[in-house]
């Protein structure tokens, strides 16, 4: 039994962080334009750009540039709906198991694969672009890779032994899967075109049905090693195996929400297979699914809102969606054959957040962005009147005294600030600071555990002592001349300004302003 679990809901980057390439042209009064590539992110820069600076906490890493003109920063379409999605399946419809592709409510049908053998297992890539899947075609077992029509067919396992069970990472450039090479089933890790195939659990008992967590560190799977089917939970280099359930009755299919922050899985402890959803932690398992008949192999739809699964309810295996609290169950396929292994795709989509248009900060002088293992969670873009009066800075001093990352930006006037948190789905927060010279630097913190933006504090250094830093039981107090104090959501908690500014030292976020 497998699920897959989408990987991408907001932006997906490389784990590697920037690197600053010239690009000829020329823009910012004759300046060469210049770009930042991180992951599949670009950002085109025109003027003087600083080198980046980088901070790093617990989880995330926090980037900032300034003194370039942002002109095209192109990111994944946060408000997207699921009619631009789709799910991908195996059927016996056609005589054998075949692997096809819907719309999610069941509508345009396309069969991807056409072989006497059994194709099965979908599980698409992170960017929507290809499916991995489980053939028997060469005599066993073997991992399959083909682009999302059902082309170029390549197997890249090529073992004797048998290979399935395929997950990709978040960012696309390792596939997780099960082989029996070793004598008994293990998890084993391999690059996305096959190389470097790697044993990652090595216990006596059988461990099957990796899924990725969506920020790429850890790897849920299912275990025998305790006399019974439990799900697991690893670092994704294999160390740190974890059990998460205990129950005397048999777990399987475990399937990471998008967000990271609960596991689907299918449970056999109330006398029949039905689906669960527990905390990433393993706690709270609760059942959403109620039928006498058996419902599994559980997979969310990439904003986290709907569960696909299997059900047997109608006396033969078929696709059914609901709500991921259980609610509005929909059957998907009606055909007297055996539908299973739903694999929900992501959104491929995307539009431009920053851009010509002027969506946000056209003239921006430089950004911040954090990014939690393999994906970037939120931006910050800010304008300035002089541009190369810009200046970012990481505060490495009250980054060591708490995990929450703290950075100012400083110029001779701060005209806006920007910023988008992606997993929350805010909306873009825009700060107009009115008249000239009326801010010229801006305390930005971020939550290391997630990468996003806490709070935005401006104030004005020409005409107030520089901020005060203090912690005291847990909080990081700030004392200053605070034009406000927006927080993550974009409330601006002291609309009449602050003296005194008080932080979580762990999350970054506003407890309290005076």
């Amino acid at each position: 039994m497998r699920t897959r679990s989408m990987t991408i809901v907001s932006l997906i980057a490389a784990v590697c962080c920037t690197a600053l390439v010239g690009c000829g042209g020329s823009g910012g009064g004759g300046a060469a334009e210049q770009t930042l590539q991180f992951g599949s992110l670009t950002t085109r820069i025109a003027g003087t750009v600083q080198p980046p600076v980088t901070s790093t906490g617990a989880g995330a890493a926090v980037t900032g540039v300034a003194g370039g003109n942002i002109s095209s920063l192109t990111l994944e379409d946060t408000s997207l709906t699921l009619a631009e999605t789709k799910i991908a399946f195996s059927s016996n419809r056609d005589g054998n198991q075949e692997i096809y592709a819907m719309e999610p409510d069941g509508k345009g049908l396309a069969r991807l694969t056409t072989n006497g053998s059994i194709d099965y297992l979908p599980e698409w890539s992170p960017d929507g672009t290809k499916i991995a899947f489980t053939s028997s075609r060469d005599g066993n077992y073997e991992i399959y890779v083909m682009n999302a029509d059902g082309t170029d067919q390549t197997n890249l396992t090529n073992d004797a032994a048998a290979d399935l069970d395929s997950s990709w990472s978040p960012d696309g450039t390792k596939i997780a899967f099960r082989s029996n090479r070793n004598g008994n089933y293990e998890i084993y890790v391999m690059n996305a075109d096959g190389t470097e195939q790697t044993n990652l659990t090595n216990n006596a008992a059988a461990d099957i049905s990796p899924d990725w967590s969506s920020d790429g560190s850890k790897i849920a799977f299912i275990s025998l090693r305790d006399g019974n089917y439990e799900v697991y939970v690893m670092n994704a280099d294999g160390t740190g195996q974890t059990r998460l359930t205990y129950d005397a009755a048999s777990d399987y299919d475990p399937a990471w929400s998008p967000d990271g922050l609960r596991i689907a899985f299918a449970s056999y402890r109330d006398i029949n297979y039905e689906v669960y959803v527990m905390n990433a932690d393993g706690s709270s398992p609760k059942r959403i699914t109620n039928n006498v008949a058996t419902d599994y192999l559980p997979t969310w739809s990439p904003d986290g809102a709907k569960i696909a699964f299997t059900s047997f309810r109608p006396g033969n295996g078929e696709i059914y969606s609901m709500n991921a609290d259980g609610t509005s169950e929909t059957r998907l396929t009606n055909y007297f054959a055996t539908n299973d292994y739903a694999s929900w795709g992501p959104f491929t989509r995307t539009r431009t957040l920053v851009g010509a248009g002027g969506s946000m900060g056209t003239n921006a002088a430089g950004f911040l962005f954090g990014q939690a293992y393999s994906r970037i969670l939120s931006l910050l873009v800010f304008d300035v009147v002089t541009r190369n009066s810009a200046r970012v800075k990481a505060q490495t001093g009250m980054n060591e005294n708490g995990p929450n990352l703290l950075f100012s930006l400083s110029a001779d006037s701060i005209k806006s600030l920007a910023y988008i948190n992606f997993t929350d789905r805010f909306e873009k927060v825009t700060i107009v600071i009115d008249g000239p010279g009326t801010a010229t630097d801006t305390l930005v913190s971020f939550d290391s555990s997630n990468g996003r933006v806490a709070s935005v504090l401006p104030y004005t250094s020409n005409r107030s002592p520089a901020p005060a830093f203090s912690l005291e039981n847990g909080t990081r107090i700030i004392r200053g001349r605070f034009l406000g104090a927006w927080d993550g959501k974009g409330v601006n908690r002291a609309p009449n300004g602050a003296s005194e500014v008080r932080l979580d030292s762990r999350t970054g976020e506003i407890l309290a302003v005076k």
